[in-house]
């Protein structure tokens, strides 16, 4: 027969594998069933239960709350608390609060904010990111050794949390690194296609050769991955009386066009712009 002893451990144990099994906060609802199972295993008059994350660095704070009840109904809110609320006061003492009776000792004014529910004793066991909390309709119902279970799960949550953050932070790092590599690649791709039209250019000896520069850029789109169908570059003569255009077109894949109505753009200064149809 199982001792007293056994069946506390054995409920930690599963509260902690539940722990190490947490991907994202999403897996929080795994940890609350194995504590709400562990606590009703050990008698512990429990109607709610629930993990309250704060995070005190955006103003006015947050608080996220993953909690669970009797009827087994799992739910997820958030909502922003006062510098001084109870929560955060709570929090910030590191230290088990029990109020036994709200209704006679309401040390933080939390009695009128439980409406309907009618909760009378309350228990917040505070860990490093936030509080483990249970309550119950009756008054003065959890016993010393309820106390001591919920800060020993208490302190498992916050090693668990405490593991997700790490692994949150790696994967934000691992995120920034990927990103920072693509920005490269993207970077390399920009410099391999610009290098590709600088040299045709640069080779260019008469108009004719504008073709040889229409294939370079052809090349550095689909470097690029810039999706298109048709691409232009149009020649226009800035010392014309009258307005000289070249216009170069060219269909992916196949020979460029040309139409002209201007003398030899070789021989004057000119402005190239490029129009890439999708």
């Amino acid at each position: 027969m199982t001792n007293p002893e056994q069946t506390r451990e054995q409920i930690l144990s599963r509260v902690r594998d539940e722990i190490w099994n947490m991907h994202n906060s999403e897996d929080v609802e795994n940890v609350l069933k194995a504590m709400w199972d562990g606590l009703g295993a050990l008698d512990v008059p429990v109607m709610f239960c629930s993990v309250n994350l704060i995070d005190d660095e955006t103003d006015p704070p947050l608080v996220t709350v993953y909690s669970l009840n009797q009827e087994g109904r799992w739910r997820q809110r958030e909502f922003r608390v006062e510098k001084d609320g109870p929560i955060l006061r709570i929090w910030k003492r590191r230290k088990l609060a029990y109020r036994a009776d709200l209704q006679e000792d309401d040390p933080y004014g939390e009695w009128d904010g439980f409406g309907e529910i009618a909760v009378r004793a309350v228990v917040d066991a505070p860990f490093a990111q936030g509080t483990l909390a249970i309550s119950s309709k009756t008054p003065n119902v959890f016993s010393p050794q309820d106390l001591d279970i919920l800060q020993e799960m208490a302190q498992i949550i916050s090693r668990g949390f405490q593991r997700l953050q790490d692994l949150q932070t790696l994967e934000r790092r691992n995120q920034k690194l990927e990103s920072e590599a693509s920005q490269r690649e993207e970077r390399e791709k920009e410099r391999a296609a610009l290098h590709l039209v600088r040299q045709k250019v640069w080779e260019m000896k008469g108009e004719n050769d504008i073709e040889k520069v229409m294939a370079a850029v052809e090349d550095g789109l689909i470097l690029l991955d810039v999706p298109f169908r048709e691409y232009g570059i149009n020649i226009v003569d800035q010392d014309a009386t009258s307005a000289k255009v070249r216009i170069n077109t060219k269909t992916r894949g196949q020979r460029a066009r040309i139409w002209t109505d201007a003398p030899n753009p070789m021989t004057y200064d000119f402005i190239i712009s490029l129009r890439v149809c999708g």
